[in-house]
């Protein structure tokens, strides 16, 4: 059974669950500051509730609470609630300009409190005034601070700015699992930035360094010092767009409300250049997520409102598999057809099925290369044979796990150009092999992004071509038991999954494909591939192989 405190004005509650022991640490009007003790693990937090006052004078007594208590705590410490002001003239919108006396007492508080702004997802304005046109104020009220402690114990704690119901403010929804694991985002590179005048600058910058001889190599980690400076530029330059939209749309509905009501006694110019912010960052939004962009601007306002009511609407459905055609042609549209046909599909690519042995009609194929066309596969592209290959990508579709898309690398051809036609040397028979074991290697680090569902690696085993060469010629694509034409050897073929992947998810993936789980690191061309970090062991085997090779060496 939990429990339940307020502060001396009864205007803060805290209510706790039964596992949790509590102690009032200090009790005002405009706050309640609790250390709470949880009986199962003795986690300790001390948890500030705050209900600022609206003036500003009256916040004095507020900042210096929070002064006194920030030198005594030492344990993670999360403060939040209405302060009842901002901290910068970003955080409002309409109104009188923020006059910088309004913001200073609480940025002083923040910093000598050595406390830090958590952040948050969703709109950023946590508090409206209730009224439209001229008249209406945005304002980000309400907000969760945290020390340094909290943060070491709490690394994935996240702050959600939910809808308004029934007040004016926003509530806000903390998640501190301290078991959860960070989600870590895979680069993606964005088309839509190769039209900003500085793209091309960033580029030559990060493209100079060399990491070695080989060209793989040297190419593979120029992609990745170029990956992590676009993402360091793109924050600095646009910021973070989702979370604007969510702000803008907040605005926009707002007056969109009042123009239902009152067509005649909205101010449009306002209204059309919060629409037009809002807009831009669709347009890049929906360049992100691959969907058509490009909308038409009317500027009729009963028009525009109208646009904005089916575009807010519709803007996020992503794209769903609406109907699926199963084996025999059949059209299947509900939810769990579609489920059952999927686990047959995969099922069915792990099951033998008949071989047929009667290759006859391969004596009817005729021979369609002559000797000369086939010299030429083997021949080493030039620069014009790659930058027609290059400009032939798909520039939306990325073609590995690294998330540059077919658009970087034609926006960027002059400054890469070199170093992808010296790479190509790679793909000669008898050259470097080092980019599948790089590309290997990749796939599996990224095995610890968390997803859903998650992520799993399949070391496939083959059964020799040679044997099966003749009769795997006839196997259909209906026969789903093959990769690129050979069988799969289920015995020696291997799942992997991170450590973390729950057991009833290990045995589903056996029951389905009878190939059995083993753990990370393994072999692939001599090289061990592993995720996390770089160890030793890792190598222990190849340092073995070498030592065993030097030891039988003598001299001649």
């Amino acid at each position: 059974m939990g429990t339940s405190w307020h502060n001396v004005n009864g205007k803060i509650w805290i209510f706790v669950d039964a596992e949790i022991q509590v102690e009032i640490m200090r009790d005002t009007e405009q706050l309640l500051s609790c250390r709470f003790t949880h009986l199962g693990d003795g986690q300790e937090l001390v948890l500030t509730v705050v209900y600022a006052s609206t003036d500003r004078s009256g916040r004095i007594a507020l900042w210096e609470d929070l002064y006194d208590m920030s030198s005594h705590i030492t344990i993670p410490w999360l403060v939040g609630g209405d302060f009842n002001v901002i901290t910068d003239d970003i955080e409002k919108f309409g109104g009188l300009p923020v006059q910088f006396a309004e913001t200073e007492d609480f940025r002083q508080c923040i910093d000598i409190c050595q406390l830090m702004d958590l952040g948050f997802t969703g709109s950023m304005f946590t508090w409206w005034n209730g009224r439209s046109d001229e008249a209406c104020i945005f304002k980000r009220l309400d907000r969760c601070l945290g020390n340094q402690a909290l943060q070491n114990c709490f690394p994935n704690l996240e702050v959600e700015h939910l809808i308004k119901q029934g007040s004016d403010h926003s509530p806000l929804l903390v998640n501190m699992r301290a078991d959860s694991r960070p989600i870590r985002k895979s680069f993606r590179f964005l088309n839509f930035w190769v039209e900003h005048e500085s793209f091309l600058d960033v580029i030559k910058e990060n493209w100079v360094e060399s990491y070695g001889s080989d060209p793989f190599f040297n190419f593979h980690n120029k992609l990745k010092n170029v990956g992590r400076a676009l993402s360091k530029w793109s924050r600095d330059t646009y910021g973070d767009i989702f979370k604007q939209i969510a702000t803008l749309e907040e605005v926009v509905q707002v007056h969109e409300q009042e123009f239902e009501q009152n067509p005649t006694g909205l101010n449009r110019e306002r209204l059309q250049r919060v629409q037009a912010d809002l807009i831009r960052f669709y347009a890049i939004e929906e360049k992100f997520w691959r969907q058509k962009s490009g909308m038409l601007w009317f500027q009729d306002g009963d028009r525009n409102t109208k646009f904005f009511h089916a575009h807010v609407n519709g803007k996020r459905r992503k794209l769903q598999l609406q109907r699926i055609q199963d084996h025999p042609g059949t059209w299947l549209d509900t939810e769990e057809e579609i489920a059952q046909e999927a686990i047959r599909f995969f099922s069915d690519q792990f099951k033998e099925e008949n071989i047929p042995t009667d290759f006859s009609m391969l004596d009817k194929i005729p021979k369609m290369v002559t000797e000369e066309q086939n010299q030429q596969l083997y021949e080493m592209p030039d620069e014009a044979e790659v930058k027609r290959a290059v400009f032939g990508l798909n520039g939306d579709s990325a073609g590995g796990p690294d998330g540059f898309t077919g658009r970087f690398f034609q926006a960027c051809w002059e400054i890469i150009a070199n170093d992808l036609v010296t790479m190509q040397s790679g793909f000669v028979k008898g050259r470097s092999i080092v980019e599948n074991i790089l590309l290997a290697q990749e796939i599996v680090h990224d095995i610890r992004i968390r997803g859903k569902p998650a992520n799993v690696v399949i070391k496939l085993d083959m059964e020799k071509a040679y044997d099966r060469s003749m009769r795997l010629v006839m196997k259909t694509l209906s026969n789903y038991e093959k990769v690129s034409g050979h069988k799969i050897n289920k015995q020696k073929s291997v799942v992997y999954m991170h450590h973390l992947t729950s057991h009833n998810i290990k045995e589903l993936v056996f029951s389905v494909t009878q190939i059995p789980k083993k753990d990370f690191p393994f072999t692939y061309l001599g090289v061990p591939i592993y995720y996390g970090r770089r160890r030793n062991i890792h190598y222990k085997e190849i340092i073995e192989k070498i030592q065993n090779r030097l030891s039988s060496w003598t001299d001649s």
